[in-house]
């Protein structure tokens, strides 16, 4: 585990190297109070709900149908997360006072869900019966739920109710990088929830030697970029990429907590991967370990784990069953900040 670095503001970056490892062929090579819906005090039942399917594969459609007391009423989709009710999907009843709403299958999980529907001047507040559905992996996991850690002893994570951010510096960045890079954030997404989005080209280059923080990352967001070790000392010798995100205190419900903000992601452009997400040393294996340390995640000693703290010519570009747990606890399933 790399050491951790207090930033001259006081806020500290949380930082995770990926090491190479050593094979027969190859050498040294993220319900809080803000936008959360609180319990209503509401008529239990008034509406009804049920879903298409309870299980499916992520990305698959499930549609849930339901019916509320009269036409026209705004109709929101909760899902149960850690902190309470968050709403997922909206929709308004037709004239008979039916509804029809989307599961959120975009991310792994048991999902409980209700439709609920807030006080007017004629009409109660009211919510459905819960019902669940289970998205699963288009794979079988490997290793047990019990392989993965924190960078901090308590959970401090992004805010999974806002949008993260992300910038690029191309400069050394092999080819295809940028369309590897959406797929492995897309990947992160349906193992978090978490929704993050493309905010250009940028010339930073994060753990940078002059600074040693992430210098010139965004206010909040992260920025990945490929360097070298005579600009980044901290990827010399077999550290094949490092990532860390900084962390500051914001208000949470009546008090305090810890998030993460800001970030940054740097890899050996000296250093050769393989294209995509092949087993072995691939860019897309590299990059979606770095980004569980950009969330928060530390190395585990599970080989089995894709947080395993080096990548060598058997390794898979595919989160085992600790990794999805890891990245649960600090996912929308967590609850918003």
């Amino acid at each position: 585990m790399a050491p951790h670095r207090r930033t001259p503001s006081g806020r500290r970056p949380c930082v995770a190297a990926l090491i190479l490892g050593l094979v027969a062929l190859l050498t040294g090579q993220l319900l809080g109070p803000t936008g959360a819906s609180a319990a209503p005090a509401a008529v239990p039942g008034a509406l009804s709900l049920v879903a298409s399917r309870d299980a499916v594969v992520v990305d698959t459609p499930v549609t849930l149908r339901g019916r509320a007391p009269a036409a026209g009423l705004a109709v929101s989709l909760d899902l149960h997360t850690a902190t309470g009710w968050q709403p997922v999907g909206s929709t308004t009843t037709a004239t008979d006072g039916s509804f029809q709403l989307a599961a959120p299958t975009w991310f792994y999980g048991r999902h409980v869900l209700r439709a609920s529907v807030t006080a007017s001047g004629v009409t109660p507040a009211a919510y459905s019966p819960e019902v669940t559905v289970t998205v699963r992996p288009p794979y079988r996991p490997r290793g047990g739920p019990s392989s993965w850690r924190l960078l901090e002893p308590m959970p401090v994570r992004w805010d999974p109710c806002t949008p993260i951010p992300y910038q690029v510096n191309l400069r050394g960045a092999p080819r295809g990088a940028l369309r590897t890079l959406a797929e492995a954030l897309r990947r992160v997404r349906q193992a978090t929830g978490l929704t993050f989005t493309y905010a250009g080209r940028t010339r930073a280059v994060p753990w940078a030697a002059a600074g040693r923080s992430p210098a010139e990352t965004p206010d909040y967001g992260f920025a990945i970029a490929w360097s070298t070790p005579r600009t980044v000392p901290d990827i010399a010798g077999r550290t094949l990429a490092l990532a860390g995100s900084s962390i500051r205190t914001i208000a949470h419900g009546d008090g305090w907590t810890s998030a993460y903000y800001t970030g940054g992601l740097v890899i050996d452009r000296t250093q050769p991967t393989l294209p995509g997400f092949r087993k072995g040393i691939s860019l897309g294996y590299v990059l979606m370990h770095e980004i569980g340390h950009l969330l928060g995640l530390d190395h585990v000693e599970d080989p089995a784990a894709l947080m395993a703290a080096s990548v060598s010519a058997r390794s898979v570009p595919q989160y085992g069953a600790g990794d999805l747990a890891g990245l649960a606890q600090i996912g929308l399933a967590a609850g918003c900040l």
